[in-house]
């Protein structure tokens, strides 16, 4: 062997020889990964029948088992979507505002995701903008006003 070859082998016995014993005076321990959890899926809280074209307050709020901030992104069920606004605290109680131009019934759909990007899974909340019963004009049924028992039955029936 030349002289090169002999001390390079000399520095790796050494640096194995040192790593060794300190091995051995630290002790050898596992190093476990930390593991990050998603966040909880959001809990939503508002009302649940609406008026078209009003908006409404409605609250989300989410528990990440690891206490990391959480951003939200918001589904309205009416083809409107609010994508990741926040971070806030775990726990920390958000109201957001919508209101929906048609009648009907729809899903809110709210997700949380950690600093870390780690996302939970949806959370879900029902409202409906009942339709309103329509009125009619049936001024040729005045003739009724004469018969209260069958102005009654007809106007159950309208």
């Amino acid at each position: 062997m030349n002289k090169i070859s002999l001390i390079g082998v000399s520095i790796c016995a050494v640096v194995l020889l040192v790593l060794g014993s300190l091995s051995n005076v630290v002790g050898y321990q596992s190093v476990k990964s930390l593991e990050n959890h998603a966040p909880d899926a959001p809990d939503i809280i508002g009302p649940e029948e609406l008026k078209v074209g009003i908006s409404y307050l409605f609250t989300f709020v989410t528990t990440d088992p690891d206490g990391d901030n959480v951003s939200y992104s918001i589904d309205w069920g009416d083809g409107t979507v609010e994508n990741w606004f926040g971070p806030f605290n775990s726990n920390e109680l958000i109201t957001y505002s919508h209101g929906w131009d048609l009648r009907g019934k729809f899903t809110i759909k709210a997700r949380a995701k950690d600093t870390y990007d780690n996302m939970g899974d949806w959370g879900t909340f029902e409202v409906t903008m009942p339709r309103t019963r329509a009125i009619y004009n049936f001024n040729w049924l005045s003739f009724l006003e004469r018969f209260p028992i069958l102005k009654e039955l007809f106007s159950r029936w309208i």
